[in-house]
């Protein structure tokens, strides 16, 4: 017998759960109880396509990783330097190309006057219906009635979000009874390393450039 509990499939208690009889090989079978019959299945990252939406550090370094995977990287961002997108192995894009390609998008934007809410309906309207979107950057950019709607309306496949327009998102919101949306309270930089380590050795390193009359570095360049 296989029972549920807490989200997992378990088996029955034993007496030494040490003791096993060897199999050559342990996997679920396609039976009644198995998860493979009640959960479905996953997708894979390998062959897809990922469209990164904002080349800066972040961008670049998520790129990188999605590389690893064996993924197409397509990248939009008009202020970063093509040939350096096309070194990194990343296909420099147009909004459009990378919205109507991706299996994947990835935001990966600043709020400023441009960015505040452009992406809307007219973005979610060029995804694939199969294509999911996943926001860690600022919610701010993104109007989140457009969002709702191309959930709701089964546009785009799903959406993973860290971010919210308000923070603690209220307990009303549609988004929290969606089936196809994942979310996490803000908590993707939440690492002892990030306040402990890599936040201070930024802060003196830069001190350190600047007493050696070095140009800093990480500037951010305000635009006109």
């Amino acid at each position: 017998m296989i029972g549920m509990h807490d989200g997992y499939y378990l088996g029955e208690e034993k007496d030494n759960v040490f003791d096993y009889i060897e199999k050559k090989d342990v996997n679920w079978n396609y039976d009644e109880g198995s998860p493979y019959m009640t959960m479905g299945f996953g997708g894979e990252l390998y062959g897809r396509t990922v469209g990164i939406v904002g080349y800066g550090a972040i961008g670049r370094k998520v790129a990188k990783i999605c590389k690893a995977f064996n993924m197409t990287v397509m990248a939009y961002d008009p202020y970063f330097p093509k040939e350096k997108m096309e070194e990194d192995g990343a296909i420099p894009s147009t909004v459009e190309d990378l919205l109507k390609n991706s299996d994947i998008v990835s935001i990966h934007l600043p709020v400023t006057e441009e960015t505040r809410g452009s992406i809307d309906d007219e973005w979610f309207n060029m995804m694939k219906p199969s294509a999911l979107f996943i926001n860690t950057a600022r919610a701010a950019v993104v109007k989140q009635e457009a969002l709702v709607k191309a959930l709701e309306e089964e546009k785009i496949a799903g959406a993973a979000l860290d971010v919210f327009w308000e923070e603690p998102i209220p307990k009303n919101h549609p988004l929290l009874k969606m089936k196809n949306v994942i979310t996490t309270p803000h908590m993707a930089s939440l690492t002892y390393e990030v306040y402990n380590v890599w936040t201070n050795k930024l802060v003196i390193d830069h001190i350190i450039r600047y007493c050696e009359g070095k140009p800093m570095e990480n500037i951010w360049k305000k635009l006109k």
